[in-house]
């Protein structure tokens, strides 16, 4: 069977170009001439321009804050490369500021709601990137020291030759990165870890005076892995909106796009079957659209571990399963064992009056249980092969379309297959 990758090839990428970032720093010579050219000098401020109008367009305005941000940080550390002995001094309040900013804004934005970027909310959160912006800028050149060593070893002197960040900058990094892998509601499960992979890109870039690299790859280093976080955002963009053409937002299932396409690429071996919800209507008007919504996602639940097939989110009320390699008759098992599962779960209406978030008191709460009404939810189904006059993916889903109106008028609640 042919299964939809969703994410697999925006994560594959991404691991791909930063392994390749790597080996770029290692295969290069440290004589080469072309990495300080002005061109190459201003690759990551042209891809971090780029996620930055992304973003805009494509309402992941949290991609272009933080772009805006990181560029300015980058431009900050790169204005104070080959001032001699004083390069040391200078960068050092750069790295701070931008290890504690940069993965504080990437777990803050990733877990804002989007709300636009032309809107008062977006008004208020672009001025605080920009006070954050004048900050990186007018610090950055600054040599700040405390009378306290200690002071100056948490905030600005790097924790060794190996690692250039200060010690309060790992912390930052450390305690913000696992925030990137919180699943957020209505967001990309994508979005988090391409976010984390900018995060870890701009710690490297940061490291660029490490002494595990050969001083003379510095501004390579900064410039390469630079380049990669404005990548990773560009990819975070790319994949949201990918998701939103093919994935169904209420369901989490591919949708009619992702099946066209899918049809489109099926061989010789294949199944099709439609299922829908018997008597779907009755229930949006008795119990209202929100209940019908959570009978979608019912469903859907069921469908999603489905073991023979990929499951799509036809339209309406109406799902369709592509099978493949079993044999006919397993296949049609494993509907039947699908249409007798859902049959048999009870399915509770939610209250209006229930909370979205569970009660302080819920324990006590559940003490006292109330009579909850319970419906049962069954689902129809139309299978078909192609084979004989079902040769086509088109011809085949039109006779599974015909075998399901058979099951609707048989009774529903059972399996039929076309003949």
């Amino acid at each position: 069977m042919q299964k939809i990758i969703r994410h697999q090839p925006f994560l594959a990428a991404a691991i791909c170009i930063f392994l390749f970032q790597f080996i770029l720093i290692l295969i290069i010579p440290p004589t080469a001439i072309w990495p300080a050219y002005s061109a190459f000098q201003h690759i990551p401020f042209i891809l971090f321009f780029i996620s930055f109008l992304l973003g805009i367009c494509f309402r992941q305005t949290k991609i272009s804050f933080l772009s805006l941000l990181i560029s300015t940080a980058v431009f900050a550390i790169r204005s104070n490369i080959g001032k001699g002995d004083s390069e040391i001094d200078s960068t050092r309040t750069a790295i701070t500021i931008a290890s504690i900013y940069i993965p504080t804004f990437h777990a803050i934005f990733y877990h804002l709601k989007e709300r636009g970027f032309f809107t008062i909310h977006g008004g208020i959160r672009l001025a605080i990137v920009i006070s954050s912006v004048i900050v990186i800028i007018l610090f950055s050149s600054f040599n700040f020291s405390s009378r306290h060593p200690k002071t100056d070893y948490m905030l600005l002197n790097a924790i060794s030759e190996t690692i250039k960040v200060p010690p309060i900058g790992i912390v930052v990094f450390l305690v913000c990165i696992p925030l990137l892998f919180i699943k957020v509601p209505d967001e990309s499960p994508l979005l988090g870890p391409l976010l984390a992979l900018s995060a870890i890109n701009i710690f490297i870039a940061l490291n660029y005076r490490s002494s595990l690299l050969d001083p003379r790859k510095s501004q390579l280093v900064l410039n390469t892995f630079s380049a990669g976080s404005a990548i990773a955002f560009i990819n975070a963009v790319l994949e949201s909106a990918w998701r939103s053409a093919r994935i169904d937002e209420l369901t989490g299932l591919p949708g009619r796009r992702a099946l066209k396409e899918h049809m489109a690429s099926l061989g010789n071996n294949y199944i099709i079957a439609i299922a829908d919800i018997d008597h779907f209507k009755k229930i949006n008007d008795k119990y209202g659209h929100d209940t019908g919504d959570q009978v979608l996602r019912f469903i859907a639940s069921f469908l999603k571990n489905f073991p023979h097939g990929t499951a799509y989110r036809y339209g309406g009320e109406e799902f369709v399963l592509i099978c493949g390699k079993n044999s006919f008759s397993t296949i049609i098992d494993s509907l039947e064992n699908l249409r007798q599962s859902i049959a048999e779960r009870p399915f509770a209406i939610r209250s209006p009056q229930r909370p979205s978030k569970p009660p302080e008191n819920v324990e006590k709460l559940r003490t006292k249980k109330e009579p909850t009404e319970t419906i049962q939810i069954t689902i129809s189904i139309g299978a078909c092969a192609n084979k004989g006059e079902y040769s086509t993916p088109t011809d085949a889903l039109a006779a599974a379309d015909n075998a399901l109106y058979q099951a609707k008028k048989q009774g529903r609640n059972r399996v039929r297959t076309a003949r």
